[in-house]
This record gives C-alpha cells, structure tokens and sequence, in this order.
C-alpha cells in the first residue's frame, strides 16, 4: 500500500521515473502476496507515468492490461480510473473509435459510482478525445459541464489533472479570458502540489494566449520556461507540443530572423511525434508545413 501512494503521488508531481519505480514494487509486492487487486492498482500510476513520458505504445499497453484485470476483479473504481487514461493515450495516438469507446465506457461507471473526481476525471477523457479529434464543439460542452461542478469544491486533485486540458480547449475556441483563468489555476496549482510538469502545462497555454494576443516577449518567457521543465522531467510528448506551439507563434510574429529558429522547432516536434506514434500531433505539424509554412529541415 505504501509502494502504491507514493507511485501516485509521483505521477500526480510528474516524477515519473520515480513513479515507475514505486509502481513496480508495488505490482512485485501484490505479485508475491498473491493480490491481483495491488497488481492491478499498480497499472495506473505506470500508465500515467509511460503516457508523460511520450512513451504511447507502452502506456497504452500497461493502461489496457491493467483495465482488463480490474475489470475481471470487479474494481470499478480503479477502472474508472484506468478507462480514461486508456482514451486519453489512444486519442494521443490516433485510434479514435478505441479512445471514444474506452471514454463512453468509463462516463457509464462514473455515473453509477457518483464520485466527484471520478466524474470529473471522466468528464477530462471525453473533453481531450473529442478535442483531438478535431471535434471543438463536444469538447467544450464537456468542459463547460466540468468548470462548474468543481467550482465550489475542496477537492483540488479534480482541478489539478484536468484543468489544463480544459484550458486548452478554450484556448481552441478562441475564448482567450477563459483559458487565461484556467491556465492560471493549473499553474496556482502546479505550485502547490510542487507539480512542475502541470504547471508547466498551464505556462504553454498561458503562453499560447500571451501570443496570440500580440505579447511576444512575454509569450517567449512562458514558453521558454515550460520547454526547460518538461525537458527536464522527460515530458516527451509535453515538450514536443511546446516546441510545435512556439513555432506557430513565431512564425506568426512574422520576423524574418525568426524563420531559422521556426524550422529547428518544427524538426524537433515532427520528429517526437513521428517517433512516439502521436498522430493527430503530427498530423498538426503537416498541416502547417503545407499550408505555405516552413517546413522542416531534412532529417
């Protein structure tokens, strides 16, 4: 039980390889102890932690393990932990009937078991599958449910997962205040949970939303800074997103000296994502190499 908390208290700071490792003494220990119920426990954190890592394939692969085990144990709180983690990274990768299916799957047991952060946790799946998928519409109407059922709560680990991603979607949206105000919690948060992973997640939307609404400089500072911390905590797929997200904006500051720079970043974001199977990611970058923008260098 110990090696469990402290495997999710790693993940929800974005330790990760730290959260690994607990993980993994907490599915040898249930393993030696004959309990299928820590060895299934012990999948969600490992999940989590491979998906922060950029490392899809695996994620995915130790996230429908361990649902299915659940599953087969009659769990159902740990599924509905485990289901939209399993949307999550199948969205990430592509597979957009799995992720739906694993996120519809998962809003019927938060349903049945009525749990706030379950429910809100949920809620994230749905949002972030629909918004990957190109579908801005289903994913705000996921997040507009979300904001107000957490509003009022002291529940702050509903908030400290999701927020972000909520922030996001308005970003999409072009509801630039709302993303501001969210992406300022997610970084509030970050701070309290000592959690540089996610609250460099809000620092990339805020930076998003500093830049397009002209304020280059500081949009540089913000994403300067969320770069720095996902590389340092091996944030893959974070890290790429940042690189690609800087690059847009660079580019539409419209600096001729900025096009070196504009081609550097684009290489290294189409490259993560090419090698960490992030589809839709990748399929952004194309989009923006063909629709009159730089491309990246060969290689």
């Amino acid at each position: 039980m110990g090696y469990e908390f402290l495997s999710e208290n790693d993940t929800a700071r974005g330790q990760w390889d730290r959260a690994l490792v607990y993980a993994a003494r907490n599915r040898d220990e249930g393993g030696k102890a004959g309990s299928l119920t820590r060895v299934a426990w012990s999948g969600f954190p490992t999940a989590q932690s491979l998906h922060g890592l950029g490392k899809l394939t695996s994620a995915r692969k130790a996230a429908e393990e361990s649902l299915e085990l659940s599953e087969r144990i009659g769990e159902e709180r740990l599924a509905t932990w485990l289901g939209p983690m399993a949307a999550i990274i199948a969205a990430d990768m592509g597979d957009d009937d799995a992720a739906r299916a694993h996120a519809d799957r998962a809003w019927g047991r938060a349903q049945t078991l009525s749990q706030l952060v379950l429910t809100a946790w949920t809620q994230n799946a749905l949002g972030v599958v629909a918004l990957r998928r190109g579908d801005l519409d289903a994913s705000l109407r996921w997040y507009e449910q979300y904001i107000p059922l957490v509003r009022d709560t002291e529940n702050r680990v509903c908030r400290h997962f999701v927020v972000a991603s909520a922030a996001e979607a308005f970003l999409r949206a072009g509801r630039f205040d709302e993303a501001s105000s969210l992406s300022a919690q997610a970084i509030e948060l970050g701070e309290l949970a000592k959690a540089p992973h996610f609250r460099a997640m809000g620092r990339r939307v805020e930076a998003e939303v500093l830049g397009a609404r002209g304020e280059y400089d500081a949009a540089l500072g913000a994403f300067d800074e969320a770069i720095a911390t996902f590389a340092a905590h091996g944030s893959g797929l974070e890290l790429a997103r940042a690189r690609f997200r800087r690059a847009e904006m660079l580019h539409a500051r419209g600096h001729a000296g900025d096009l070196p720079e504009v081609k550097a970043e684009i290489a290294l974001a189409s490259g993560a994502f090419t090698e960490m199977g992030a589809r839709h990611d990748r399929a952004l970058v194309e989009r923006f190499t063909t629709n009159g923008h730089p491309a990246p260098e060969a290689g």
